[in-house]
């Protein structure tokens, strides 16, 4: 398969940009050739290309004959169950080679835009989509393996909405979004890694060091590379939305994600977290409005951890920014009640108080990457190492 650092993939963007602008490409012909670059995208690796058009196809069908009352939950159980194999292909007896394939063709993505349509299809927001636009919707060539998690209404209007032609201002705007997104993931992200190392042997400030430039550095290789597929996506008139907003600078947990993986953040929101919300203040924890709120939280970061990858250290990692949540509320909750709402208010509007937060909030969020990419022994070890 095509890769971003590769020419190959480039050419295909400039000419995917040249054909929708220069002939003014709309609807179905814009995605007849979004699809055929994504068909392009794959012919060096036919395989994983059919196994990931087999999965799309399974969530066309699930459009179809799941949007009942027990879609999404058989949707979320059958696409759960094909990620865990992908991750864990030694529990199938034999070689399974191809269920290795999974994990780099993005297949949690696929996962969460099937829903997205199921869900909207089930609660009358739209029809079920023609088909290509579907295979289009859920096969972007630009960000295949990893991407903002765009709805498909915003996606058929912008499909649908007049495309002008590649105009300077046009190509300069994605360009430096393109050199941008190089610049911190080839670069400074890789310069991090060189000379820092992340072995993570240290001990007291120069490992807090090293933790804190670890968390710099997935920020750098993870906000790049969405540069990158926002810079092409502004080449070929499909603009991806934006996934960051300065996280690093987030006063709690709760603001981290809404400016972390900013559409993860929403989905999250909106189809796990509300909706659990909602059943547990009016059923098991009726009249304790907090409580449902801390148990939602905790649930829906478990989730998020699990999303990520299938494993122990991931779910520890949702399940601390889990907990982190909830302490977040508890914190706020017992502060509002000690200080009153004029004194809150102050405490909110206090710069000290900003900074302190702010300086808590991302020693949090390093320090929590330890257990996304560490055993959880060895997280432990190194947090004693630390203190």
């Amino acid at each position: 398969m095509l890769q971003l650092d590769q020419l190959g993939f480039w050419a295909l963007v400039v000419l995917v940009a040249v054909l929708v602008r220069a002939f003014g490409l709309t609807g179905r012909w814009r995605a007849a050739v979004y699809l055929l670059a994504a068909a392009a995208l794959f012919s060096g690796a036919p395989l994983l290309g059919l196994l990931l058009l087999g999965v799309c196809a399974y969530g066309y069908v699930a459009l179809r004959v799941l949007a009942g009352p027990w879609g999404i939950a058989v949707h979320t159980l059958v696409m759960s169950a094909a990620f865990v194999l992908s991750q864990h292909p030694d529990v199938i007896p034999g070689p399974q080679p191809f269920l290795r394939l999974f994990p780099l063709v993005g297949l949690p993505y696929v996962y969460l835009r099937v829903l997205h349509l199921i869900a909207d299809v089930k609660n009358g927001v739209q029809p079920v989509p023609d088909a290509l636009e579907y295979f289009t919707y859920v096969l972007p060539f630009h960000q295949v393996i990893a991407g903002p998690v765009e709805r498909f209404p915003a996606f058929r209007a912008a499909l649908h909405a007049p495309l002008a032609p590649l105009d300077l201002d046009t190509f300069l705007l994605a360009v430096a979004r393109i050199v941008n997104g190089f610049l911190k993931k080839a670069v400074l992200a890789e310069i991090l890694r060189d000379g820092v190392g992340f072995g993570f042997d240290g001990h007291g400030l120069r490992l807090l060091a090293e933790i804190d430039l670890h968390a710099l550095f997935i920020y750098l290789d993870f906000s790049g590379y969405m540069d990158i597929v926002i810079g092409a996506g502004v080449l070929i008139g499909w603009k991806p939305p934006e996934n960051f907003d300065w996280p690093y600078g987030s006063r709690n947990l709760i603001e981290f994600w809404t400016r972390w993986h900013i559409t993860l953040g929403e989905f999250i929101r909106d189809y796990l977290f509300n909706p659990l919300n909602l059943y547990l203040q009016r059923g098991p924890l009726r009249g304790r409005v907090l409580t449902a709120g801390v148990v939602s939280y905790f649930v829906a970061m478990a989730w998020c951890g699990l999303w990520h990858r299938a494993n122990l250290p991931f779910l520890l990692w949702g399940a601390l920014h889990g907990a982190g949540i909830a302490a977040v509320k508890l914190w706020e909750a017992g502060l509002k009640k000690a200080l009153g709402k004029q004194r809150m208010k102050q405490y909110r509007a206090s710069r000290w108080a900003g900074a302190v937060a702010t300086f808590v909030t991302f020693q949090f969020v390093a320090v929590s990457f330890l257990f996304a990419f560490e055993t959880p022994a060895r997280a432990l070890e190194i947090l004693w190492n630390l203190f």
